[in-house]
């Protein structure tokens, strides 16, 4: 049950399995079908990086690394979705956009079942679960699990308010603050009361009308 980084290396050991010829790295016991897999497999132990960027000088072990890296210089974007014609440098950056486009989300929380379409959004996510705190507010110490919350935070020190309605000018420190706001403006009431049908900007304002019912309710009984 040997694992392998790469499929070619998995490709590899099991070529070596049929024509029972080996090659083994003295460092880790990985075995290859021929002398020179193993010899491109060495670079990683002796962090041998023979290619190197001609525009920024970055070194890379893989002339294949070396080849997308260029990419990032000439701006080229060889790899287009075929739904909305969008451009990307590299094969796996394609693959992730068309899950937009398919709804595929390979990668689920294992405590609450959310699910998404890249691994890094994940691990973003499982912060939450697992109590993991790394982002602290200078000022009052806080923590949070995200930055970018830890930011929304730190505007409260600083009074900074980014978001400003455009019908009377007033501004809020988060934009789903904002977006709460401009309710009032469109005379959207998305919260309404089962009993009496009367409609409200917020849930907070619909849950304190709520008592109402129950309060009368209570003198009835």
């Amino acid at each position: 049950e040997i694992k392998f980084r790469y499929k070619s290396d998995l490709k590899n050991h099991l070529l070596a399995h049929a024509s029972g010829k080996w090659f083994s790295c003295k460092f880790c016991e990985m075995e290859f079908k021929t002398n020179s897999n193993l010899k491109v497999h060495l670079k990683i132990h002796k962090d041998e990086k023979p290619y190197s960027c001609n525009v920024c000088e970055k070194k890379f072990r893989y002339k294949s690394v070396l080849s997308k890296h260029l990419l990032i210089h000439t701006g080229e974007k060889p790899h287009s979705c075929n739904v909305c014609n969008m451009k990307f440098r590299l094969k796996t950056c394609l693959k992730t956009h068309l899950m937009y486009h398919t709804g595929e989300k390979s990668y689920s929380c294992k405590f609450c079942k959310m699910k998404y379409n890249q691994k890094s959004y994940l691990q973003i996510h499982l912060k939450t679960h697992i109590g993991e705190k790394h982002y602290s507010c200078n000022i009052c110490e806080r923590k949070f699990s995200l930055l970018s919350n830890l930011k929304k935070h730190q505007m409260i020190h600083t009074g900074e308010r980014n978001f400003s309605c455009k019908f009377c000018g007033m501004k809020f420190i988060t934009n789903p603050n904002l977006k709460v706001h401009l309710r009032i403006h469109l005379d959207d009431k998305p919260f309404s009361c089962k009993i009496c049908k009367e409609k409200f900007w917020q849930i907070s304002s619909l849950k304190k009308h709520l008592r109402i019912h129950t309060d009368l309710k209570i003198l009835l009984l």
